[in-house]
């Protein structure tokens, strides 16, 4: 999972499921340099409780981007249509959902 947040907001801490998370472990993997982006590879199926300090604007207009393996059963129909030939590449079939949350 990732959470992007803009550069803009002046975070002042981020604590990821009871932890604080150093200033310089945001990256720009997903988006431009307008966002620091924290990358969480452990998330649990329970979710997570994500802190955030800023000073910036409110509210605070973050992102969060999964990726799951496989597709879910409403494409289980197009998987079925591909040739025989067919073979997902790179990571392999994948889904991934972008949710976009205004923070007061």
């Amino acid at each position: 999972m990732q959470l992007a947040v803009p550069a803009e907001a002046g975070l002042t801490g981020v604590r990821l499921g009871g932890v604080d998370v150093p200033e310089d472990q945001a990256a720009f993997p997903l988006f431009d340099s307008d966002y620091r982006v924290f990358t969480i590879w452990t998330v649990p199926d329970s979710g997570l409780v994500a802190r955030l300090d800023w000073e910036g604007p409110d509210p605070l207009t973050v992102w969060l981007a999964d990726r799951s393996p496989g597709v879910p059963d409403v494409a289980a129909a197009l998987v079925r249509a591909r040739p025989v030939t067919a073979v997902p590449i790179g990571g392999g079939d994948a889904t991934f959902v972008f949710l976009r949350r205004e923070l007061p």
